[in-house]
């Protein structure tokens, strides 16, 4: 297994599974904790070395300052939405995905598998990182001190036909930072308070009776727009 693809799996480990320790700037030792008869995370007993199953492997930044183009998935409850967006964000090559709120993992506290994302997602939640973060405020708080643009997706007096956001004219257009699209529940939608906090807010148009869209589809519906992908 490569160290890259252990460390896409490593962020879903609870407290309680794993204690990381700092070797030096370049490398990290990770201690796995007891796993029952079998081991939750299909790593290679040839990758283990000790009786305190300890794996060196190469540290690997994972700030955002460092990625181009990031998620929030903000009490979304469906785990099947879930690993669909997982799969359209590493199509359109999203680097972090945020879990706020209630929105499931991957992977359960308990360190297991969610089967009915992982179903959905075909592997794509082992491309891409993601961290389960309880507080959506303090994570765009932490974002918008690293000058990351921030883009609700949602119906709101304040929206823009989410087509315009990257076209001319557009208050996307020519933005060399980063940026994270905040997507929220499937019936209610993002609440105000969170939109407060966007730079922009983008509404895909219907001209439908429903007026809504399943918040997977309408993930890649404006990621592939905004992106120009």
């Amino acid at each position: 297994m490569r160290a890259s693809e252990f460390i896409h799996l490593r962020v879903g480990f609870e407290r309680n599974f794993v204690i990381e320790s700092e070797l030096n700037e370049d490398e990290i030792e990770i201690h796995l904790r007891p796993w029952g008869e079998n081991p939750i995370y299909p790593v290679k007993q040839s990758c283990l070395t000790g009786t305190g199953r300890t794996i060196k492997i190469k540290k690997q930044k994972s700030n955002i300052k460092d990625k181009r183009v990031c998620l929030i998935l903000h009490n979304i409850r469906s785990t099947h939405n879930v690993g669909s967006i997982f799969r359209t964000a590493d199509a359109v090559g999203v680097s972090k995905i945020f879990l706020t709120g209630y929105t499931p993992a991957p992977v359960d506290r308990f360190g297991r598998e969610v089967k009915e994302i992982s179903k959905t997602a075909l592997g794509a939640e082992k491309n891409i990182e993601w961290e389960k973060v309880k507080n959506i405020d303090t994570l765009i708080k932490k974002l918008k001190k690293e000058k990351v643009l921030i883009i609700g997706v949602e119906q709101s007096k304040k929206s823009i036909d989410y087509k315009k956001v990257s076209t001319k004219d557009g208050p996307a257009l020519g933005w060399k930072g980063n940026s994270v699209f905040i997507f929220g529940n499937e019936v209610n939608g993002l609440p105000k308070s969170i939109l407060n906090k966007c730079d922009i807010i983008a509404e895909i148009p219907m001209k439908g009776k429903k007026e809504s869209l399943n918040v997977s589809v309408s993930a890649g519906v404006v990621l592939f727009r905004i992106l120009n992908i």
